[in-house]
């Protein structure tokens, strides 16, 4: 009887399982019947039905959505329009909101300039692109009415001209800007067909101070904000 139980059992695990020749190195390997088995796949995804459009630093949106004004990166060799009609002395508002990183320049309409004095300052915006084709707009902050420029402006000055004719990279030196330029010959940069208003319209879309309602505004003036 205890024979004949064993012989059984031998029999049905044998039926339950499979050689598999393919294991590695020519070895036969045995592997359950549940384990191999693959699952059934009844509706494939469309992977067209889930992606979205993205442009990857390619000019095109990107470009057009932001224009940054800012000081050059002092990474990147950049170069700055010659055109007089592609530079701007006007006034921004500088802000830095509690709570966030860097700071926001803010356009603010000519007759409300005086009643922003303590926060308004002039400064220099030049057409400028960098050697990767970004465009941007070079800031250089000019002296306050009736101070004389610091070092740090002059220098800005001169690297801003220098840049109109070769690519530099701006490094600040020992208490002035300094210019370095590129040990190859680079390629002129290729200006996109936006005009200087364009420009603007663009970098101070959303940063664009029309009366003191402003939130900006009402912050600096110590009003309180009028929500609609």
């Amino acid at each position: 009887m205890a024979t004949k139980a064993t012989a059984k059992t031998k029999t049905t695990k044998a039926a339950m399982s499979v050689e598999t020749p393919e294991a590695g190195n020519g070895a036969q390997g045995i592997k359950d019947f549940e384990t191999i088995k693959a699952p059934e796949i009844v509706n494939t995804l469309d992977p067209r039905r889930y992606a979205i459009p993205v442009a990857y630093g390619t000019g095109g949106v990107v470009q057009k959505l932001m224009l940054p004004v800012r000081k050059p990166d002092n990474r990147l060799y950049v170069r700055a329009s010659a055109n007089p009609d592609e530079q701007l002395a006007l006034h921004l508002v500088e802000d830095k909101t509690p709570g966030t990183i860097g700071v926001s320049y803010y356009l603010v309409e000519p007759e409300i300039v005086p009643m922003l004095a303590a926060d308004v300052r002039p400064v220099l915006l030049t057409r400028a692109i960098d050697c990767l084709m970004g465009e941007f707009l070079w800031l250089v902050r000019l002296a306050q009415d009736g101070r004389e420029p610091n070092d740090w402006t002059l220098s800005a000055l001169k690297v801003l001209d220098v840049a109109k004719s070769a690519w530099i990279r701006v490094l600040s030196g020992r208490g002035a800007y300094e210019a370095q330029f590129p040990d190859d010959s680079l390629d002129e940069p290729i200006w996109s067909e936006r005009s200087m208003g364009e420009m603007l319209t663009v970098a101070f879309a959303d940063r664009h101070i029309h009366d003191l309602s402003h939130p900006v505004a009402a912050r600096l003036r110590g009003r309180k904000l009028v929500r609609g």
